[in-house]
């Protein structure tokens, strides 16, 4: 491969050195918080101080995983010593001692110049205060593990002074918060979803704003899971772990992205892989122009850093190498990693046998002498085995029911509704508004009803109107609501087979309704039945906030006769979605030499360039891409460009290269001179678009790889292709290579092992006055 020095000032080579020497010298300490126990125990009840007020407590489950998976990846990328790292999960998180860590180890132990990281991952509360200059009149708060007891709240004021002290001693300070401190989810499909959030203290503080500037305008960094009026939610990853959906977002692109990245770009990256979830979540970013075009931590990196580092833990008698590092720094089994500053010609090198959880791994000694090596020693990671994506977890229900008694059950249930006064939606993405509505479905022997996020109550295997009137009018302030959820007929189900090898592991059916990305709901017409998937809690006016769409189109089946046709359509919207998902959420290998350029799209009429906003219909753009030199100088090698997008209804097209182009066209870059000098900007050409409908939210992806694709189809067409006919790769890009097969059935089978992504989240919405601009 072609090589290029990134060439830069006299000047800027002068201050690049002099940071490369302040990156050695300065101490990077974390604190990270992540607590799961919140809920007391029973004989804790009475001791509960009456400033909680009468909060509901609630455990969470992925808080301190994504505390772990934080701290690897901090070690193992991001140059900082274990030591450093200090942790505090569940009961030892206290009030007291966040706060005296705090103060203690990220100010008193720093010296002028050197990095301290704030992390929290937990429950996010608000504070009545009547003095606060906010219109809302709440403080915005932190929950401590020992809040159940009496302990306040960590309110965001307080928070602020400890930033404002780090700043005041010269020290670079960032802080990341996985938590909510408002929001509902009154709204489409409702479905539990485990959030990070206790209703607010209602016992007023009376405390007067601080004088001055926030921490944030003063060179602090602050990244937030969600904004003040949304939620914080919980998923799981590819391995099943519980995680906040802002941390797996987090990590897995903290495992993968240059380290010298700017934070404005890490952000862009987290904020797009947070589209893949199941509830619209938008993270924040808040710091000054100059701070967020400096790396996430504030230092810059030194040439190693770019590399996964994990030290040895032991050797154990049967010649196995137990590693500090797992899951949460990407460590899977068929990764090898060579030993640090090894002699030549001597390098031991180890290859992972298996992941034990988030933090530990086995591996065995493939290359040199095993008695070189000690606990303590570090290895780098030089072969990258890449996760799989997260499936997309799909809910059909109970199917036990043949098309007749579904279109009765239907038509009954129907007429009982509107008998007892209680309006029917037939859209709950549409017409979920107000008051969350009751919910119908069919359990397996009888009918159950919920309302919200509420459990399920049996009311029987054939309620009327008196039924419904007794559970659900009753129980109703005003005019109550249903969606009432056929089953999906038996003679359907039985053909519908989404664990099948045709879906390549990028589709599994969730253990229950509550862990599912996305839900089947049938509805009774006068003709027959309809199904659709539908996002669970999520409206139609959320496709403007995500690339997942909150349903899709309406499947119509007039009789048993049509079961094989319903279940082809309903198979081919799922694998439609699983592609997006899948986009969404894929983790690159790390980028120890990454590829210096970066995806926008420029403005025909203004030539503005844009990574993020809104584009109005009938705008025209063009996909340029721009050099980000991130203030370090490398060596980088030239690189296949292809960037598609992917709209709001799942369609993707390919902008760049063009169909008929030639073998070479985009292999980029091109026109440096003698003297290696690049260019700031290469327009990508032919690769023109129009915004048009359907509006939403348009995915911008940029894919590098070293070696061509034999077929870019496969990242254009729409429906996608199901059968997989033979990819031999077994890796998360050649699974979605497969599983996307291009509208002429091929098939990719080589998948380049040095590859990159890239994505790019924009709103599109048409013209206001209903034409396109000039």
């Amino acid at each position: 491969m072609t090589r290029f020095l990134l060439r830069t000032p006299a000047l800027a080579v002068s201050l690049l050195l002099m940071g490369a020497i302040a990156a050695g010298a300065e101490t990077r300490r974390a604190l990270l918080i992540g607590i799961d126990t919140y809920k007391p125990a029973q004989a804790r009840s009475a001791r509960r101080s009456s400033n909680q007020g009468s909060r509901d407590w609630f455990d969470l489950e992925g808080a301190v995983n994504d505390a772990d998976a934080v701290r690897q990846v901090l070690i193992a990328r991001f140059g900082f010593k274990p030591s450093d790292v200090h942790t505090l999960t569940n009961g030892e998180a206290t009030r007291a001692r966040i706060l005296g860590e705090f103060q203690r180890w990220l100010i008193e132990s720093a010296q002028s110049g050197d990095v301290s990281f704030f992390y929290f991952a937990g429950h996010g509360s608000q504070v009545r205060n009547s003095r606060s200059i906010e219109t809302d009149k709440l403080d915005e708060s932190l929950v401590p593990a020992d809040s159940s007891l009496g302990a306040p709240d960590i309110r965001d004021k307080e928070l602020a002074r400890l930033f404002h002290r780090a700043l005041d001693k010269n020290i670079t300070i960032t802080g990341a918060f996985d938590s909510c401190h408002s929001g509902s989810i009154a709204r489409g499909l409702p479905m539990a979803r485990r959030m990070r959030k206790l209703p607010p203290v209602d016992v007023d503080v009376a405390e007067p704003p601080d004088p001055g500037p926030r921490p944030e305008d003063r060179g602090a960094l602050i990244l937030s899971a969600a904004q003040d009026f949304q939620l914080a939610v919980e998923t799981h990853d590819e391995d099943g772990d519980v995680h906040g959906l802002f941390t797996w977002a987090f990590a897995k692109v903290l495992r993968s992205v240059a380290v010298n990245e700017s934070a404005d770009r890490v952000f862009l990256r987290i904020r797009a892989m947070m589209q893949a979830g199941d509830t619209p979540q938008e993270p924040s970013i808040a710091g000054t122009v100059e701070r967020r075009r400096r790396p996430l931590f504030g230092f810059e990196a030194s040439a190693r850093s770019g590399s996964t580092v994990a030290a040895v833990q032991q050797i154990d008698t049967d010649g196995t190498v137990v590693i500090q590092a797992g899951l949460a720094a990407g460590l899977r089994e068929g990764c090898q990693l060579s030993k640090v500053a090894s002699k030549e010609g001597l390098q031991p090198v180890l290859q992972v046998l298996k992941s034990e959880g988030l933090s530990r791994s086995r591996a065995a000694v493939i290359r040199g002498n095993p008695t070189e090596i000690e606990p303590g020693d570090l290895f780098e990671i030089t072969h990258w085995a890449p996760a799989g994506t997260a499936p997309l977890r799909v809910w059909i229900g109970h199917s036990n029911l043949p098309y007749g008694t579904v279109a009765r059950y239907g038509r009954d249930l129907r007429q009982a509704n509107v008998q007892a006064g209680v309006a029917v939606l037939d859209d709950p993405t549409i017409d979920a508004t107000g008051d969350s509505p009751f919910i119908l479905e069919w359990g397996g022997t009888e009918w159950q009803l919920r309302r919200g996020e509420e459990r399920s109550m049996d009311i029987g295997p054939t309620p009327g109107a008196t039924t419904i009137r007794k559970f659900v009018v009753t129980s109703s302030a005003s005019r109550p609501s249903s969606i009432v959820n056929l089953p999906l007929p038996a003679e359907s189900a039985n053909a519908l087979r989404l664990n099948e090898n045709s879906t390549r592991g990028l589709i599994e059916i969730a253990h229950s309704e509550t862990d599912a990305d996305y839900v089947l709901v049938g509805r009774h017409t006068a003709s027959g039945l309809d199904y659709a998937w539908i996002r669970p809690n999520a409206s139609a006016a959320d496709d403007v906030r995500s690339p997942l769409p909150a349903r899709t189109d309406w499947v119509h089946t007039r009789g048993s006769e049509e079961a094989s046709e319903l279940a082809a359509a309903l198979h081919q919207y799922a694998v439609r979605l699983a592609a997006i998902h899948a986009w969404l959420q894929l983790e690159a290998p790390p980028e120890v030499e990454p590829f210096p350029y970066r995806l926008a799209l420029r403005s025909k009429a203004t030539a503005e360039l844009k990574t993020s906003g809104t584009n109005v219909e009938g705008e025209q753009y063009r996909a340029v891409l721009t050099l980000d030199r991130s203030g370090i100088s490398t060596a980088f090698g030239r690189r296949y460009v292809y960037v598609f997008a992917i709209d709001s209804a799942g369609a993707s097209v390919l902008l760049f290269p063009p169909v008929n182009a030639s073998r070479d066209e985009n292999y980029l870059p091109v026109g440096v001179d003698s003297k290696g000098h690049v260019p700031e900007q290469i327009e990508l050409v032919e690769s023109d678009l129009t915004i048009s409908p359907p509006f939403g939210v348009d995915t911008f992806v940029l894919l590098t790889t070293g070696v061509a694709l034999p077929d870019p189809g496969v990242l254009t067409g729409d429906p996608v292709q199901s059968q997989s006919r033979g990819a031999d790769s077994d890796s998360a890009l050649g699974r979605l290579f497969a599983f996307r097969g291009s509208p002429r059935g091929a098939v990719t089978t080589y998948v380049p092992s040095e590859w990159s992504i890239e994505r790019l989240t924009f709103g599109s919405k048409p013209a206001a006055s209903g034409r396109p601009p000039k």
